[in-house]
């Protein structure tokens, strides 16, 4: 069985994806598809992460969001 292991955002790709979809964040949607692609062909640091690899960050930033609104 071989394990996989994620890769680490590094600071400059999180900033790049907040850049570019930080208002999902607000709204509380997940990107689709072609957003996180325009996202990649935008930014320059983004090259190097798959469109599911940045749809699953949104999602875990939009989850823990909605966790931090019901704790308070």
């Amino acid at each position: 069985m071989v394990c996989i292991l994620a890769k680490p955002w590094t600071i400059l790709e999180k900033e790049a994806v907040m850049r570019k979809l930080g208002y999902l964040l607000k709204m509380r949607r997940v990107p689709r598809q072609i957003e996180c692609l325009n996202a990649i062909a935008a930014e320059p640091d983004l090259i190097n992460r798959d469109w599911r690899a940045i749809k699953n960050h949104m999602a875990s930033k939009i989850r823990y969001a909605r966790l931090r609104e019901q704790r308070d």
